[in-house]
C-alpha cells in the first residue's frame, strides 16, 4: 500500500527568479540574429569581391533557416516546463506550446508529472536491536522548476537519496514489531522527516511505499536472543534457524 494518497492535480507551480521567457524575447533574438548575418555577409563581401551579392545572400539565408527551425524553435510538452539559458546565465521559463527562443538559448526541459523511483534495500537495525532489510518505492514531482535545476546536481538522485537518509534515521527509532505490522506510518514519517529539504529543491516528497521487508535476526545485544515468530507474519522470508 502506498503510504498516503497521492495529491490531486494542481495548478502550474509559480517560478522563482527572473521572469518567464515569452515570445518577445525570442523574437526580439531572432531578429538581432538577422542582423548579425546580415553584418556577416557585407563582411563576406568587403574581404571577398569575387563572389555575388546574391550567393553570399542565399548562404546566409539558409544558414539562418536551419539555425532557426533546428535551434530556436522549441515545442513543449504541457506536462513540461522549459528553462531557457543563453551563455550559462538563466533567462526564464518557457510555458507549453509551440515557442521562438534564441537561436543560442540552451532549453532544458523539467517534467512535471508525479515520478516513481525505487528505493534500494537498506540493512539497518531498529530500536530493539532486530537487524532488518527495509526497501519500497518513492513517489515525488517537481513543484519548482527553477530550484531542482539550479540548486541541485541532480534532483532524482539527491531526493532518493534524501528519503533513503531519513529511512535509516527513523528505522534506528522504530521498534520491529512497528516495522512489520504498520510500515504505512514508517513511510509517512519518513515523507514528513524528508519533505522540508527536498522542497529546498523544489521537489515535493508525494509518498514512501515501504512494501519490501526481509527481517535478518537480531544483534547481540542484551535481552534479545531471537525474533518471536508472531512478530515475522508478512515480513519476508522467514528467519534462519539459529542453531545451523
Amino acid at each position: 500500500m502506498v503510504a498516503g494518497a497521492l495529491s490531486p492535480l494542481t495548478a502550474p507551480p509559480t517560478l522563482s527568479g527572473p521572469p518567464a521567457y515569452t515570445w518577445r524575447g525570442g523574437a526580439i533574438a531572432l531578429v538581432v540574429s538577422i542582423l548579425m548575418l546580415l553584418a556577416l555577409g557585407v563582411l563576406v563581401l568587403l574581404l571577398t569581391p569575387s563572389l555575388s551579392t546574391f550567393a553570399v545572400l542565399s548562404w546566409l539565408f539558409a544558414l539562418l533557416l536551419v539555425v532557426t527551425f533546428f535551434h530556436g524553435m522549441q515545442a513543449i510538452h504541457p506536462y513540461e516546463t522549459g528553462l531557457v539559458f543563453v551563455l550559462g546565465k538563466f533567462q526564464g521559463a518557457v510555458a507549453p506550446g509551440f515557442r521562438i527562443v534564441n537561436p543560442l538559448a540552451h532549453v532544458i526541459r523539467v517534467d512535471l508529472r508525479t515520478q516513481e523511483r525505487p528505493l534500494t534495500k537498506y540493512e539497518g537495525r531498529t530500536s530493539d536491536g532486530i537487524r532488518a532489510l527495509l526497501g519500497g518505492k518513492l513517489y515525488f514531482k517537481v513543484a519548482d522548476p527553477v530550484a531542482a535545476i539550479i540548486k541541485v546536481q541532480e534532483y532524482r538522485l539527491a531526493t532518493a537519496a534524501l528519503v533513503a537518509s531519513r529511512l535509516e534515521e527513523e528505522l534506528k527509532r522504530t521498534p520491529i514489531r512497528e516495522v512489520v505490522k504498520d510500515r504505512g506510518r514508517l513511510g509517512e514519517r519518513v515523507r514528513d522527516l524528508a519533505r522540508p529539504e527536498a522542497r529546498k529543491w523544489g521537489v515535493q516528497v508525494e509518498s514512501v511505499d515501504l512494501g519490501d521487508l526481509e527481517v535478518l535476526g537480531p544483534e547481540r545485544v542484551p535481552g534479545i536472543e531471537k525474533v518471536p515468530t508472531e512478530l515475522l507474519e508478512g515480513a519476508g522470508p522467514p528467519l534462519p534457524s539459529e542453531a545451523g
